[in-house]
Formats: C-alpha cells, sequence, structure tokens
C-alpha cells in the first residue's frame, strides 16, 4: 500500500515537473516574442513605419506572425494584407530558373542568347558573353536600369529587354558585382522564351498555387482589388499615402514587383529552410536550393564603401553581429522596405514587410529594425542606429523649407513694391531679369540630368517632399522673374520711360 502511495507520488511530482518546464518553455519563448513585438513597435516610432508585419520561422513551421500599425489612413494592417515585396521578388525569378535547371531546359553557364536568339547590348559580342549564371550573380556587367530613362515606362518586358541595345557593360562580365534590375528583367524573359508562357503565369502556377500562397499576386492592379496595402512616404514629417510613376511597373515584375502578404511568405520562406518541399510539395531539389544560397566569390558587395557580403542567386550572404545569414531585401521608392532571412546555424527563419519608405535623404530603415530581430534572435542586443533621427532630420527640413517659403514670399513683396515705384528702366536690370528667366527655365528642363535622374516624376519617387520643394521654389523663382519682364516691356511702350546705360 506504501509502496503504491509512494509510486503515484513520484509520478505526479513528475507530471508537476513536466508541467512546470512546458509552462516557464512556454511563458520564456512567449516572453522573448513579445520582447519583439515591442522592439519593433517601437523601431516604428523610431524609423518612421507606417505598417510593418513580421513572421518567425523555426525548422517547419511559423512560431510567431503578427502585423502592426496602418495599411491605409484608416485600416489596419493584418497578417494577411498583401504588400509589395519590391526586390526580394527576386528570389521568385531565380526560383524559376532553377525549377527549369532542374528539369533540363536551363544551363546556368549558357549564354543568355541560347535562350533568347537576338538578345543586343551596344556590344553585341559583350551580349554574347553574358551567361545565366552571370545575370543571377549580378556579375554581368550591366549598369542600372536608370540609363535607360523614360522609355522604361509602360513597356511590356519583351520591350524593355529590346530597349538593352542602348545599354553598355560599365564592367567586363563576371569580373564584377554591379547590382542591376537589368539582369532579372533578362531572366524573367527567359523564362518566357523557354516555357512560352507570360511569367506572372509560370510563377502563380508553379510557385504560388503549390504553396498555397492565397494572398500573394503578380499583378498591383489585381492585388489592388484584394486589399493591397497602400504605398507610405513622408511629407515635411509625416507619413501618407503616395503614389509615384514607380508606383506600379509590371514590366519589372522579375525583379521588384511581386507582392505577397508575411502569412503567405513564411510559407515560401519555409520552403527554402526545408530544402525545397513544403506541406509535401517539391518545388525544387535540394542541390538547387543549395545553388541558390551559395554566394559568388566574385559577387562583392559594399554598402557605404564598407563590405557587405556576397551575392548569391537572388540571395546574398552577410554576417549580423558575426553569424551567417542568408536572405535578401527591397526597397522601393515611396512604397515599401522589406527583409527575408535564414539563420542557418539556429534554423530559423524572419520575414519583415513594411509599407513604408521614407526617400534616399530622409532617416527611417526598417532593415536596420530587421538586423535588431536577427540579433535578438541570436540572444544578443540589437546595435544602436547613431545616425540622424528621423524626428530631428525634419526639424532641420521643415525650418529650411520655412525659411525658403518666407524669403520668396518677401522678395515677392518687395518685388511688388518696386515694381510700383518703377519709372526707369536700366539695361543692367532687363538683363539680370533675362538671366533669371533664362536660369529658372534651365533648371525645370535639365534639372533632372543635372542630378542623374531620369526626369522629374523619378526624383519625386526618391524623395517626394524634397522634389516639391525644389519645383516649387524654382517655378515661383521663375514666374517672378517673368512678371518683373512683363511689367518692364509694358513700362517700355510707354514714351514717359526710357532705359538708361546703367
Amino acid at each position: 500500500m506504501i509502496k503504491r502511495i509512494v509510486i503515484l507520488l513520484c509520478m505526479t511530482l513528475l507530471l508537476l515537473i513536466g508541467t512546470l518546464e512546458m509552462y516557464v518553455g512556454a511563458e520564456s519563448k512567449e516572453g522573448k516574442y513579445q520582447h519583439i513585438d515591442s522592439y519593433l513597435q517601437n523601431q516604428m516610432e523610431v524609423q518612421a513605419i507606417s505598417g510593418l508585419a513580421y513572421a518567425i520561422l523555426k525548422e517547419d513551421k511559423i512560431v510567431h506572425i503578427k502585423a502592426f500599425g496602418k495599411a491605409d489612413t484608416d485600416i489596419s494592417l493584418t497578417v494577411q494584407t498583401p504588400m509589395k515585396l519590391a526586390s526580394v521578388s527576386k528570389s521568385f525569378t531565380s526560383l524559376a530558373i532553377m525549377q527549369l535547371v532542374d528539369q533540363g531546359k536551363i544551363d546556368l553557364d549558357a549564354s543568355i542568347k541560347q535562350y533568347i536568339p537576338w538578345y543586343r547590348l551596344k556590344n553585341e559580342e559583350a551580349a554574347t558573353s553574358i551567361t545565366i549564371r552571370h545575370l543571377l550573380n549580378q556579375t554581368s556587367g550591366l549598369p542600372s536600369e536608370v540609363v535607360i530613362g523614360k522609355d522604361l515606362m509602360k513597356r511590356s518586358l519583351e520591350e524593355t529587354v529590346r530597349l538593352m541595345k542602348k545599354v553598355d557593360l560599365i564592367h567586363p562580365t563576371g569580373t564584377k558585382f554591379e547590382y542591376s534590375n537589368l539582369n532579372y528583367v533578362s531572366l524573367g524573359l527567359v523564362v518566357e522564351y523557354v516555357t512560352g508562357m507570360q511569367l506572372a503565369d509560370y510563377i502563380e502556377t508553379q510557385i504560388l498555387t503549390p504553396l498555397n500562397m492565397n494572398t500573394s499576386y503578380t499583378s498591383i492592379e489585381e492585388a489592388k482589388k484584394n486589399g493591397l496595402s497602400k504605398d507610405f512616404t513622408s511629407w515635411f514629417g509625416k507619413l501618407l499615402p503616395t503614389k509615384t510613376i514607380m508606383s506600379d511597373m509590371p514590366n519589372f515584375l522579375a525583379s521588384g514587383y511581386m507582392v505577397s502578404s508575411v502569412e503567405d511568405m513564411g510559407k515560401y520562406l519555409l520552403m527554402y529552410m526545408n530544402k525545397g518541399t513544403l506541406a509535401g510539395q517539391k518545388l525544387v531539389s535540394e542541390k538547387s536550393i543549395q545553388t541558390l544560397h551559395t554566394p559568388s566569390e566574385t559577387a562583392k558587395m559594399y554598402l557605404d564603401d564598407e563590405f557587405f557580403g556576397n551575392y548569391a542567386m537572388g540571395w546574398w550572404q552577410r554576417k549580423v553581429q558575426g553569424t551567417t545569414v542568408i536572405g535578401h531585401s527591397g526597397d522601393l521608392f515611396s512604397a515599401a522596405r522589406t527583409d527575408m532571412y535564414i539563420i542557418p546555424e539556429k534554423k530559423i527563419g524572419v520575414v519583415i514587410l513594411t509599407n513604408t519608405n521614407t526617400g534616399t535623404f530622409a532617416p527611417g530603415d526598417s532593415h536596420i529594425s530587421t538586423d535588431g530581430v536577427i540579433s535578438m534572435l541570436l540572444g544578443k542586443e540589437p546595435q544602436v542606429d547613431k545616425t540622424l533621427s528621423f524626428k530631428s532630420y525634419y526639424m532641420i527640413f521643415d525650418m529650411i523649407v520655412v525659411t525658403i517659403f518666407a524669403g520668396l514670399l518677401w522678395y515677392s513683396f518687395r518685388l511688388k513694391r518696386k515694381l510700383v515705384r518703377l519709372n526707369i528702366i536700366t539695361k543692367r536690370s532687363m538683363v539680370k531679369t533675362a538671366l533669371q528667366i533664362i536660369l529658372s527655365i534651365g533648371m525645370v528642363v535639365a534639372g533632372p540630368k543635372l542630378l542623374g535622374v531620369p526626369s522629374w516624376g523619378f526624383l519625386f519617387s526618391v524623395q517626394s517632399d524634397m522634389t516639391c520643394v525644389l519645383l516649387f521654389t524654382l517655378l515661383t523663382v521663375l514666374a517672378l522673374g517673368l512678371t518683373k519682364m512683363v511689367w518692364m516691356l509694358l513700362l517700355f511702350n510707354r514714351t514717359q520711360f526710357k532705359i538708361i546705360n546703367n
């Protein structure tokens, strides 16, 4: 009897210990994720992010997923809200290529002209030297698409690739890394020529459908019908929905215009973490996954003149606080910043999608937040961003804008008083006014070229508020110059006024 009681007590004690361990473990894990939730919510304030969704993956499942902030001014973001992926889209194109490699339809070391015979650059021989591997590794030597300029707008994928006949290589093929969307646009057309399908159709049928990615889209217009998040950027320190000429460029689907929810991207990343298979669906071979994630020694990447990592194939390899990670980021002007990473030694993955891009010059960078999350998953403290804060930047910027507008207003009133009292016109004043008009027109017409961009529309995408201030200032100076010139010409026609040589 006593023996049975002792055994029963021991079993009860073991059960209590097991339950306690499970409780403590669960509490610890949940506490860890709550800490990350809090960190990211704080980062949304620090980095100026309107809406952020993220997922943490462990081995073969999503272990934590959350969304914060807004998808529109009056709509909350959810884990199923479709969001623009920006350059994370490149991994879909490289995956499509490797699926076709598995099927024996593409050879990575074959020239692109084997699949697109008419493919041309300015230098025909240079075009022949570019292989599929070069395009995937971004070592083809192709420059940024910006060199083609406004001709890229409203083009089909094939028309876009045909425009590359205007392009020269900026490095010999295979010698150096150069990030260019033209590499992946070219690969997108390779997929179309090899399969006979539109790239969008191929991705939908061969990637999205098998993975049950039901809130993912290859068309911005289709995504809009299903609750696509708005694009946010900063206007004088306030985050507002903004539409630019780069909000939708279907011809760049292969490099930057996929749409997905964080829930779907969790499934997508799990497939890579599980050697090309998810829920019984094998999309690509384990060997191809390894190929996609293997960095090229030639493709060394630098950020602000500091070594960043090595590019692989729609993925890159770098270190965060000394630990190797594999992933890719995306930046779409005035629209999105995104990240997708795997931490191989921990068998952990993380996806972070945001619907905000504050521009090239204004602070606010969710990639810093992503590195912070990776650090926390490694059991380390996030590194502190020591650059100028978003609020401080806009305090200075807004003061400059107010000063500019006050100066223009003062000049306008001063000019009005001067014109009312004007009774003598000097050649010097006419020349100065003519120069004011000519220089203003010249800056409006040639400004984008002087700044190294294709158009004012492109510059508006890069930094919307700054572009508006610049254009407003130039047009106001032009308008004031024209007003002054017209007034002087009217006075000149009256006999009681004369021009003197002063």
